[in-house]
């Protein structure tokens, strides 16, 4: 009998990313799925490398795209984002 594991949810935040260490990434949020960041909620949240599952940053000198990143809902849920 084989136990097949479910894939993990995920959420995908854009914003700019401000700061990044060997572990980690500084990430200050503008929308989480495409939806606009609630008032008044925290918008810079270090995020590890570990629950990151895709980093996309614009082309360099490009003024109007934003970094993007694809996360583990669950560090979202320890952070208190979702």
């Amino acid at each position: 009998m084989t136990r097949e594991s479910k894939p993990d949810q995920v959420h995908v935040l854009t914003g700019t990313i401000k700061a990044e260490t060997g572990k980690a990434l500084l990430m200050h949020c503008d929308t989480i799925d495409g939806n606009p960041w609630e008032p008044g909620q925290l918008r810079g949240h270090w995020i590890p490398y570990s629950q990151i599952n895709k980093i996309t940053k614009p082309a360099p000198g490009c003024l109007t795209e934003l970094d993007s990143i694809t996360v583990k809902r669950w560090i979202l849920q320890q952070k208190g984002i979702v």
